[in-house]
């Protein structure tokens, strides 16, 4: 029996790699495929809200031969609206943030959402929040403070927006956890359903501001097939990586996928280095180093936390 249970633990943990192998793939792809669009289009809104309805359809296309979403109640809403308002702000920011800043400058500033997920953890779940944390905190401030003295690329409108996206996406995790921990819905129900929901709250910003919805459809019907098709992937990704976000959500708690994302934006800066040549020049041996603390600082973080479990 002892065999049996050791093999089945076993099981699992080789399943929960594999998804976030999987998701680590996607998650990379999907960096470097939307600041491809980002430095294309000047307003994001029209861009959000073609991915969602695309994700949304592709998540539909996915039901079909797995059959796992279930069907629709009201009870379902409240939570989902909640965080489609918050996945509406969270990619929005992100895509906005892309187009003023690198790749390296959006995963420094990303190293802060797991320290943002842990103090909204601690006080809205009681979880633990030790000195260590705090420690990590403080040397991951300090390599972004290095990091934005060695980027000529920086500005601080990049800066606030990539500040306003690291809050966005700590609270849409521990919020996506709340709502995932009810078990109301599968987890691609809750993708088809978070990207359904957005399309609303994005047509209020689009109609707030028709003049640059104009513009930017402008630039999106002139900005060729190469920008088109990258979008198209956005959707199909979007759904399998929200689709593997949810599942690990169930699994996992909210700063553990912190943590891993930005293992994933490692990948990426790395391959945003090769993909797009000009960051390369912008970001110097400080830039670098400043990097490396806040990369770090995760690394403390995730050692502290192991820790604690012990």
């Amino acid at each position: 029996k002892d065999e049996e249970f050791v093999a089945q633990l076993v099981v699992k943990d080789m399943q929960l790699a594999l998804v976030f192998a999987c998701h680590a793939v996607c998650s990379s792809t999907l960096t470097l495929l939307n600041k491809r669009i980002a430095v294309s289009v000047s307003f994001p809104w029209p861009v959000v809200l073609l991915q969602c309805a695309g994700t949304a359809c592709v998540a539909l296309l996915l039901d079909i031969p797995f059959r796992t979403i279930r069907p629709v109640r009201l009870m379902h809403l409240p939570g989902a609206l909640v965080i489609s308002c918050l996945f509406t702000l969270s990619l929005t920011s992100s895509i906005s943030g892309l187009r003023h800043v690198h790749v390296p400058m959006a995963v420094v500033g990303k190293n802060l959402t797991p320290f943002v997920t842990a103090i909204l953890e601690a006080l809205l779940l009681g979880a633990p929040l030790g000195t260590s944390t705090l420690f990590s905190l403080l040397i991951g401030t300090c390599g972004g403070i290095i990091y934005l003295v060695g980027d000529a690329n920086a500005s601080a409108n990049g800066l606030l927006l990539v500040m306003v996206n690291a809050v966005c996406v700590a609270v849409t995790c521990i919020s996506e956890k709340f709502v995932t921990a009810k078990k109301q819905q599968s987890p691609l129900g809750l993708c088809l359903l978070r990207n359904a929901l957005t399309i609303p709250f994005i047509a209020l910003f689009l109609l707030a501001d028709p003049a640059a919805a104009v513009l930017a459809s402008q630039e999106l019907l002139q900005a060729g097939p190469t920008i088109w098709f990258s979008m198209m992937l956005t959707s199909v990704i979007g759904a399998v990586s929200g689709t593997l976000l949810f599942t690990l959500q169930t699994k996992v708690t909210a700063t553990t996928t912190q943590v891993a994302a930005l293992c994933y934006k490692l990948i990426s800066t790395l391959l945003s280095l090769v993909v797009f040549p000009t960051s390369r020049q912008d970001v110097g041996f400080i830039a670098f180093l400043g990097y490396a603390l806040s990369t770090l600082s995760i690394g403390l973080y995730t050692f502290s936390r192991t820790k604690l479990k012990v």
